[in-house]
């Protein structure tokens, strides 16, 4: 078989609009060279889409690029190393606080060096700083924190759910991912840090909201504007509440 036979033959293997990369064609054993210039042909050909440098995503008549998770799972792994997560409304949507939008066309990601935006095939990335390194600390727990900091953003009717969502996650977290909870939060502004510390008291852990506390500004109130009623102590923690 010719080059190209031999690649297009390992790409039939590859799920439509799954994103792949010159590893996952090293069954092939072409020499990189050869791959690259023959993937090169194949792109210029229709065949496959590239979607970022080194990474294609198959194409048909149908399916020209990948889905927006698949490009951000993409961006978000660099030679095999997490280097950004998913983050904003996109989460927000798998979390039951804001609607669901069909065919989402924009998508955030967190990442600890920032670049612009990007466009792929009419889906946009936009980038967020990463308060702690993404490959090192837990996702949930980063996506939940950034939550926290973009309470008063999140753009929903019901007002009334939001917190009951968030504390509801919370709740099911065990002693350790409350810990982690607990420390990345410092890394983060106060209004993300007086809700986390708020949680934590709500839910008997003391100690950690005690340090939280400590790191707010004694005079400071933080106003919200969702309803807060199922959280005690609002005064003790200085929260406003405005719907």
């Amino acid at each position: 078989m010719t080059r190209s036979e031999i690649i297009r033959k390992a790409i039939q293997e590859i799920p439509l609009g799954r994103v792949f990369s010159y590893s996952e064609l090293a069954t092939t054993q072409l020499k990189h060279t050869a791959l690259v210039s023959e993937m090169s042909r194949l792109v210029k050909d229709g065949e496959v889409c590239r979607v970022l440098r080194g990474r294609f995503v198959v194409s048909d008549k149908n399916q020209k690029t990948a889905s927006g998770i698949e490009i951000i799972n993409a961006i978000c792994r660099y030679r095999n190393k997490l280097c950004g997560y998913e983050t904003g409304p996109s989460v927000w949507e798998k979390w039951g606080l804001i609607p669901i939008t069909k065919n989402r066309k924009e998508y955030y990601v967190a990442i600890t060096q920032m670049r612009p935006a990007q466009t792929h095939k009419g889906i946009i990335i936009r980038f967020k700083k990463a308060k702690l390194d993404p490959s090192r600390y837990n996702h949930e727990i980063l996506q939940f924190l950034d939550t926290l900091e973009s309470i008063n953003k999140i753009p929903t009717k019901s007002k009334d759910k939001v917190l009951p969502v968030l504390f509801s996650i919370f709740k099911q977290w065990n002693e350790s991912q409350k810990q982690q909870f607990s420390n990345y939060a410092l890394a983060y502004s106060p209004i993300a840090r007086v809700l986390a510390g708020i949680f934590l008291q709500n839910t008997g852990n003391n100690e950690a909201s005690k340090k939280l506390a400590i790191s707010l500004h004694p005079a400071t109130t933080y106003k919200i504007n969702v309803d807060c009623s199922i959280l005690k102590d609002l005064n003790l923690w200085r929260i406003i509440e405005q719907k």
